[in-house]
């Protein structure tokens, strides 16, 4: 076996590699003298190595490389996760002048023609930077105020009554899957059952894979799916979701992914509200097109609007690439609520600890793009 080069001025700087069958558990003092490897076994790891000549000649190790190295060199690549988008050839093939791409998954294209930005957002896109009394200083951890005020306002309603009473509060994230993971994080840590068992989270079929995800490696070990789709009647099932909550261990959390989009009447929401009080299920609603499902902001935000009023205690990540064609900004926004503002205080004050070791504190670009259209009626009128 080759040894490593011995002056740092020779040739290579690596292992050899002529026999590549050879590994490892070796052992190296390294000095300006010696630079020695003593191999065994047989395996495929060698060209993995890199020459301890850049590491300080004056110390003495001892490595056991395989033992180091296997448990990186045994990863797998992750399964792929289920792509609902919608591909770009179909965009393409729609005859419509009117078809409107949002790159959502799936859909995404690097054509100028084929992105869509409301026109107001690009206003303002181009306004911001000649605003003198603007800054590049950090935001708090929990983000810009006027953010997640008008945010929270948009999906829970300016006259809630959670908004009045001061115990619903906003968290300003880094997109909406931040928004979702800061949550699972702090509901692992937090949300305590009544019961023994480890918490119990139901999330849809269809987002099992992307959330569910999101959810294990925040530490949740039970995480059970559900069916709200029949897919021989292609039709909402409503009778069947509903079988299922009442089904759920008490206290377990359901994910709510896209109300506005589910198909779910108001009729059918206020049963499986219903339910969801007797069983005392906590919801966790996900929103990612507001406006965009039905046309209508109020009609897509009934389902959430109708759990606040009807005394749930919640959270509802928001998503805003959509809806403002801003997804290299990346703005989401936790809206918690609470039965009352001490919970609310004690809830953020948890939430702002968890951002300080992760991202720190969101951007305030998009945040004030989507504040300025939403305080403004001007704005928002053409939004």
């Amino acid at each position: 076996m080759d040894s490593f080069s011995s002056s740092p001025g020779s040739g290579s700087s690596f292992l050899s590699l002529e026999d590549k069958s050879a590994s490892v558990i070796w052992g190296c003092e390294l000095n300006d003298r010696t630079r020695k490897c003593v191999v065994e076994e047989d395996d495929d790891l060698l060209e993995h190595f890199i020459c301890l000549r850049t590491m300080l000649p004056t110390f003495g190790i001892v490595f056991k490389a395989y033992e180091m190295l296997k448990q990186w060199l045994s990863f797998q690549f992750p399964r792929p996760t289920t792509d609902t988008g919608v591909p770009l050839d179909v965009y393409r093939a729609d005859p419509s002048p009117r078809k409107v791409c949002l790159g959502h998954a799936g859909c995404l294209t690097d054509r100028v023609d084929e992105v869509w930005i409301p026109p107001v957002v690009q206003r303002i896109l181009l306004q911001i930077p000649q605003d003198p009394t603007l800054d590049h200083e950090y935001l708090p951890e929990l983000g810009m105020t006027e953010f997640t005020r008008a945010a929270m306002e948009l999906i829970i309603g300016k006259n809630s009554h959670a908004l009045l009473e001061n115990r619903a509060g906003g968290i300003h994230t880094v997109g909406g899957p931040a928004a979702v993971w800061i949550a699972a994080e702090f509901l692992q840590r937090w949300y305590k059952p009544t019961t023994s068992n480890p918490a119990t989270i139901y999330i849809a079929v269809p987002q099992l894979g992307d959330i569910g995800c999101i959810f294990q490696v925040a530490g949740f070990t039970d995480i059970r799916s559900y069916h709200y789709w029949d897919p021989i009647k292609l039709a909402v099932d409503t009778e069947g979701f509903l079988e299922e909550m009442q089904n759920a261990p008490e206290s377990s959390i359901v994910f709510l992914h896209a109300p506005e989009e589910m198909g779910l009447a108001p009729q059918g929401w206020e049963k499986v509200a219903a339910v969801m009080q007797k069983r005392h299920l906590f919801p966790f609603f996900e929103i990612e097109a507001q406006g965009l499902a039905s046309g209508n902001l109020d009609k897509d935000a009934w389902a959430v609007r109708y759990f606040v009023d009807n005394g749930f205690e919640l959270l509802c990540a928001q998503s805003f690439s959509k809806i403002f064609g801003l997804y290299d900004d990346r703005v989401g926004n936790l809206v918690v609520v609470t039965k009352d503002n001490e919970t609310l205080i004690r809830i953020q004050s948890q939430v702002a600890k968890l951002i300080a070791v992760s991202w720190f504190c969101p951007t305030n670009l998009g945040g004030r793009v989507i504040a300025m259209v939403l305080t403004c009626p001007a704005l928002r009128y053409e939004w």
